[in-house]
């Protein structure tokens, strides 16, 4: 799974294609200036090429901005919808457990943050905790287009494992979860756990199995009587 997410340094790979190089320089870009505060001459200049390539690549900015989701989107989500099907066809009939639901959900972001050499955050992950956050009301059909089935799918299965939850109370709560998950891998540098070459990855792995104990049993907290 990591080489859906695996990202070469813009500056040091001569050999990229220039598509490729356009889209590493505005995913990195949009995650720390947002939509619009990146120009397309920014995107071009950190990826060493010029405005013509993104209008033959691409065309409009907006257009740049859907490539960048897709590119990450679309491998997460197909692997996501795989699993949930093998889960499903496993559990016969019965709900998927709450725990195999969100590590299916919520796994893609432990994965991404692990590919970065200093275990630092995925510019993607920034991207879409920035949006999430804040979202730019021209991104909102782009970024909803390619969420639309697995958003679809994932919920039915919440609701399958969460019964006694109103639809509406499930519904933010699942804001609530995706929120947290995306600040947490944005923001946070898990501690060093264990020694040698893969501690930082045994770090977020520690980090993400505490963090899916407290959604878990924050999701099965009965709703308020007012709810």
């Amino acid at each position: 799974m990591t080489d859906i997410f695996s990202t070469l340094p813009v500056e040091a790979d001569t050999q990229r294609d220039t598509r490729d190089r356009i889209l590493d320089a505005a995913e990195k870009l949009f995650a720390k200036q947002d939509y619009d505060g990146t120009s397309l001459r920014e995107i071009t200049e950190f990826a060493g090429a010029n405005l013509a390539a993104v209008n033959y690549h691409f065309g409009a900015k907006k257009e740049l901005y859907r490539a960048v989701l897709a590119r990450r989107f679309r491998p997460i989500n197909q692997l996501r919808l795989a699993q949930l099907d093998a889960a499903e066809k496993q559990a016969t009939g019965q709900p998927v457990s709450l725990r195999q639901l969100l590590d299916i959900f919520l796994r893609p972001m432990v994965t991404i943050k692990t590919t970065q050499a200093d275990g630092g955050p995925h510019p993607f992950v920034c991207l879409m905790n920035r949006h999430n956050a804040a979202p730019h009301p021209d991104m909102v059909e782009v970024f909803e287009s390619e969420i639309a089935e697995v958003k679809k799918r994932f919920f039915a299965a919440f609701q399958r494992a969460l019964p006694g939850i109103p639809l509406p109370v499930l519904g933010w709560r699942l804001g609530f979860v995706i929120g947290g998950t995306l600040h947490a891998f944005a923001r946070s540098q898990p501690s060093r756990t264990t020694e040698g070459a893969d501690a930082p990855t045994a770090g977020v792995e520690v980090m993400f199995q505490d963090l899916l104990s407290l959604l878990e049993a924050g999701l099965r907290t009965p709703a308020s009587q007012a709810a």
